[in-house]
């Protein structure tokens, strides 16, 4: 049932453009509305580049969340067996 709601939000976007498209026939949208939706995509992909850098892994091996003992260890990465001392 998740995809749905994934399509429902991927969709809706593109179904509000295309209501006011059939709503308004012959009228452009202003400029204001262009900048506004320019700043919107670089402000996302400002945050998206932002979010990678801060959350990269350090070099190693990933080890992905597990069990131990019956408490959940979180994924994280160590070193390669060769460069431990």
């Amino acid at each position: 049932m998740a995809w749905l709601a994934e399509a429902v939000l991927f969709l809706l976007p593109l179904l509000a453009f295309a209501t006011w498209r059939r709503l308004n026939p012959g009228v452009e949208p202003g400029r204001g509305l262009l900048l506004a939706a320019a700043a919107g995509v670089v402000l996302a992909l400002a945050a998206l580049l932002w979010f990678g850098f801060s959350r990269s892994l350090e070099a190693g091996v990933y080890v992905p969340p597990h069990l131990e003992d019956g408490r959940m260890v979180p994924g994280h990465t160590e070193r390669p067996q060769a460069d431990r001392p």
